[in-house]
C-alpha cells in the first residue's frame, strides 16, 4: 500500500513524499518546490517518511547530476547501489540514474 505525505513549510503546501511498491521492492520518491531548496525541508520530509514506513530495505534513483536530492538521501541513511541509463520525455535526452537503497 502506498504511502503519500504533503510536505508543508513556512505554512504552505511546497511538495510531496511518497513510499510505493511492493514489499519487497518499496521505493520513496520526494518533490520539493525548487523556491524551497536548500533549506533542509526534503531532509525533513524524508526523514519523517522513512520513519513512518518500517520496511527495508528502501530503495530510490535520482538523476546522477542532481547532487542536492543524493546528499538528502545520503543523509537519511541511503547508499549509492548502482547506476544505470535512462531517458526521460522532460529531459529530452538520456541520462545517468544513480541507485540507493536503505537497508
Amino acid at each position: 500500500m502506498p504511502l503519500l505525505r504533503t510536505v508543508v513549510g513556512d505554512g504552505v503546501v511546497v511538495g510531496h513524499a511518497a513510499v510505493f511498491g511492493s514489499p519487497s521492492e518499496r521505493e520513496v520518491t520526494y518533490v520539493v518546490g525548487r523556491p524551497h531548496w536548500g533549506r533542509g525541508i526534503a531532509y525533513r520530509a524524508l526523514a519523517e517518511l522513512i520513519q513512518l514506513e518500517g520496511t527495508r530495505p528502501l530503495h530510490a534513483d535520482a538523476a546522477a547530476d542532481n547532487a542536492g536530492s543524493i546528499r538528502v538521501l545520503e543523509k537519511c541513511g541511503f547508499a549509492v547501489t548502482g547506476r544505470s541509463r535512462c531517458s526521460a520525455h522532460a529531459r529530452g535526452h538520456e541520462f545517468e540514474l544513480v541507485h540507493l537503497t536503505l537497508s
